[in-house]
């Protein structure tokens, strides 16, 4: 696959398609602290750094069964914007997401699908491209459990698996920290992602730029 080139991300209203769903599955886990008193011993610190087994989800890829070639990338960033209704995505980081979507064992098969789907409804040139996504795509049981995975890996740079909502437990798979920093969920909360730096030291002190 040639080089991808770098774009930049600007909202396309027109092309959103509807979100309100498609980003839950966030749960927020507690601890308990329990016991009696204990004299104090010395602090040990853990550090799990990008790499580590802790840190990484535990997949075993599995090798598509098409080529991944300039053409598949290229519907595969159309369909992206599309669905995020983002235009210009960064064809570098799709390259990448591409290359998980289609390495992935439980997403591989459905992707080609997907694309088909896609395909399809730019071929009957639709007065309104939005609604039919909706009824063609995102409301099929089959490709649209695999557009929403694709909505998840742009804004939050993480499979939300196994597909079906009716899984008793469904895991966040992240890739690298790159992905994870460039997700399109930080900027539309106008803040940047949880446990990276916002930007060059003392950056805090002076106040988001207005919503426009």
């Amino acid at each position: 696959m040639r080089n991808a080139t770098q774009g930049s991300s600007n909202t396309s209203p027109e092309a959103s398609i509807d979100r309100r769903v498609l980003l839950r599955g966030v749960a927020a886990a507690g601890a308990a602290v329990t016991g009696s008193f204990m004299p104090p011993a010395p602090a040990k610190a853990e550090i799990w750094e990008e790499g580590d087994q802790q840190c990484r989800p535990l997949i075993q890829e599995k090798a598509p069964d098409y080529d991944i070639n300039d053409a598949l990338l290229l519907d595969f960033m159309k369909l992206s914007e599309t669905l995020t209704g983002v235009k210009s995505l960064d064809r570098r980081l799709g390259a990448q997401y591409l290359e998980r979507y289609a390495r992935n064992p439980d997403l591989t098969a459905l992707l080609p699908q997907l694309i088909k789907s896609y395909r399809d409804v730019v071929a009957s040139n639709p007065d309104d491209m939005v609604k039919v996504i909706q009824q063609k795509i995102m409301q099929d049981t089959t490709v649209g459990p695999a557009a929403e995975q694709l909505i998840y890996l742009w804004y939050v740079s993480a499979f939300f698996l196994p597909v079906d909502h009716a899984a008793t437990s469904r895991n966040w798979l992240y890739g690298s920290s790159e992905q994870y920093e460039q997700s399109l969920l930080w900027p539309l909360v106008r803040g940047h992602a949880p446990m990276t730096r916002g930007g060059d030291y003392g950056y805090w002190e002076s106040p988001p730029p207005p919503t426009i």
